[in-house]
């Protein structure tokens, strides 16, 4: 997975998986700085998410 490569090179770098699969699943393998959001989303939820990101 592309995410644990840059993990491995970056750990603090903070990640945004966005996905249809279950959230849990992203979070065991990658430890903190994940962040999920779920398909389908729209412009306004994908904003709010980074700036929540951001600001964490």
């Amino acid at each position: 997975m592309l995410a644990k490569i840059v993990r491995e090179k970056y750990p603090e770098i903070k990640i945004i998986f966005i996905s249809g699969y279950a959230e849990d699943r992203f979070k065991e393998h990658l430890g903190a700085n994940v962040y999920f959001l779920p398909k389908p989303f729209t412009l306004k939820q994908l904003a709010m998410k980074v700036k929540e990101v951001i600001e964490s």
